[in-house]
């Protein structure tokens, strides 16, 4: 079986120091199943840190791609970079709608009658952040994916409102 080096691109990473490995592979293995096998040697790299590329090229690799096809029958030689932790940007837009959702229901102390005028994240900017978070999630889902689906689904909650 052929096999693969597989060095760091950057020296810095924590997980840099265990580089280089090789992985052997067989003309049905994919850039997913050596992100596998980088796991499976580093369980705290997670496949959503992992850049694959060739050395010669820094184009991220497509994690259907086969390897024979990438590199050929003889082996070759790819890069993993540590793209650090990843924090999704439906993350960031459901805790800022949830955010602004609490400071909502803070502004009416139980069995009380005074009302407040919200301040602070995102009321400083504008009257209802809650609809901008969410506008701006499904805005941005539908600009990433480019799908008819995510169109429908914002045109649909925009109808809504």
């Amino acid at each position: 079986m052929p096999s693969l080096t597989i060095s760091s691109a950057s020296k810095s990473s924590p997980v840099a120091r265990g580089f280089p490995i090789a992985v052997e592979y067989t003309a049905t293995t994919t850039i997913a199943d050596v992100k596998a096998q980088i796991i499976a040697r580093f369980p705290n790299f997670h496949i959503a840190r992992q850049k694959l590329n060739l050395k010669t090229d820094k184009a991220n690799l497509d994690d259907e791609k086969k390897i024979v096809d990438i590199v050929g029958e003889k082996g070759g030689e790819l890069q993993v970079k540590d793209l650090g932790p990843q924090i999704s940007w439906r993350t960031f837009a459901e805790l800022s709608n949830l955010h602004t959702h609490l400071t909502l229901r803070s502004l009416r102390p139980a069995n009380s009658r005074v009302r407040a005028i919200p301040h602070g994240y995102g009321f400083s900017l504008i009257s209802c952040p809650n609809y901008f978070f969410e506008t701006l999630a499904w805005t941005v889902i539908t600009v990433m994916t480019g799908s008819i689906a995510g169109r429908r689904r914002f045109r649909s909650w925009c109808a809504d409102l």
